[in-house]
């Protein structure tokens, strides 16, 4: 007997009470109809028939109450459910906010950094590798929560840290000098990584005082903006 569908615990659960709440209904009636059959006389029908109505509406009863209580409690286990969700996601989009800003702080300084060289002027390459995506590599796999607005920028900006780094890493090794294509190309990334984080940050919603960050997100997107016309000629 299923009386609800869906493949969910709380429906499996609210089934089985409702069956073992229709039970005894069953049985009651099973008794019914034996003392009806054995009845010899209309006064000990009369008192069968009695007795069963009155079993059954207190069963009825009884398996209401139990309904409303298991409804009750799965209702509330759900409202619960869903804040926990909501307070872990938020909890995960202030983290990422807090990282991808951090970590721009560092990139925008950089980008100028390397933009300002003049020519033949070199630059350590390791001040381009950026701090590692601690927080973003370890709740990777919770990224999906998060919007198609939110995801798209923080991935791009994940990938072109990695893009940096081993542009700096290649860097580091060669035993020439740089070159100038080489310092533009650290320059380009580093204004994609502020454009991408700039994005991210001002679509995350629910975050405290996000308003105190926009002179940052605006540096970020003229750093972005700076290199468009370079970042247009550069073949893909």
């Amino acid at each position: 007997m299923k009386l609800i569908t869906g493949n969910s615990l709380d429906a499996r659960r609210l089934n089985t009470v409702i069956q073992l709440a229709l039970w005894p209904g069953l049985a009651l009636f099973c008794i019914f109809f034996a003392a009806l059959m054995g009845s010899k006389s209309s006064g000990e029908v009369s008192t069968a028939l009695g007795s069963f109505i009155g079993g059954l509406v207190g069963g009825a009863l009884a398996a209401y109450a139990a309904f409303v209580a298991v409804k009750t409690t799965l209702e509330a286990q759900a409202i619960a459910d869903a804040n926990r969700r909501a307070h872990e996601i938020a909890a995960i989009r202030l983290a990422l906010h807090t990282e991808v800003g951090m970590i721009a702080t560092v990139c925008i300084r950089e980008f100028e950094d390397w933009r300002a060289l003049r020519s033949g002027a070199e630059k350590n390459p390791s001040t381009a590798r950026l701090p590692p995506l601690s927080i973003y590599n370890s709740v990777c796999g919770n990224v999906g929560r998060l919007t198609r607005a939110e995801i798209v920028p923080l991935i791009k900006f994940a990938g072109t840290l990695h893009d940096i780094e081993i542009v700096a890493a290649k860097m580091a090794v060669q035993s020439t000098t740089q070159s100038a294509n080489d310092q533009k190309t650290i320059a380009l990334l580093l204004s994609s990584a502020c454009g991408y984080a700039a994005e991210f940050c001002e679509v995350v919603p629910g975050i405290p005082d996000a308003h105190l960050d926009q002179p940052f997100i605006r540096r970020l997107k003229e750093a972005y903006q700076v290199m468009e016309s370079a970042r247009d000629r550069t073949p893909p």
